[in-house]
């Protein structure tokens, strides 16, 4: 039997324009959190799955999956309220291959919730925008790892 647990989901809009404001990229995502495990899945672009122990990171435009030790997950918490957690996801997403983590901002409605976050980095703008979370009780667990052997086309390599 699947196990299923709580969590919630986040949609999200994410694009990135250029110097002149000329638009790179605009795609939409989902973001799926359950205790330290989480899923973000840009339909197009690229899916990141982790167990809370490995990480997969399918990169759907040129076939590849990395295979490596979580560090994604050891960014949340299940205590965690999902406005941190996006904020240290987004952060982490968005800044991981720049090594800049603080380059970011994150805009709050009148609640306190995460409403967009924005990045600059290499005269591109980054700009994420959050829906609002819906909570679930019955996450399915599978969903959170990736078995490799389903993309048999997909260039694999593991870093563990």
């Amino acid at each position: 039997g699947a196990s299923v647990q709580k969590g919630y989901s986040i949609g999200f809009a994410f694009s990135v324009t250029g110097p002149k404001g000329e638009g790179l990229l605009d795609a939409k995502g989902n973001l799926t959190v359950s205790g330290t495990k989480l899923r973000i899945d840009i339909p197009e672009e690229f899916l990141i799955v982790s167990d809370g122990v490995t990480q997969w990171v399918y990169n759907r435009s040129n076939e590849e999956i990395l295979v490596s030790n979580s560090e994604i997950s050891s960014l949340i918490s299940a205590e965690m309220s999902p406005v941190d957690a996006m904020e240290r996801i987004f952060g982490f997403v968005l800044a991981a291959d720049k090594g800049e983590k603080d380059k970011y901002v994150v805009k709050k409605d009148k609640e306190g919730n995460p409403v967009e976050v924005v990045m600059n980095f290499d005269k591109m703008t980054c700009r994420v925008k959050i829906e609002k979370p819906v909570y679930k009780n019955n996450i399915p667990q599978e969903m959170f790892s990736l078995d490799v052997k389903s993309f048999p086309e997909a260039f694999v390599t593991d870093m563990r």
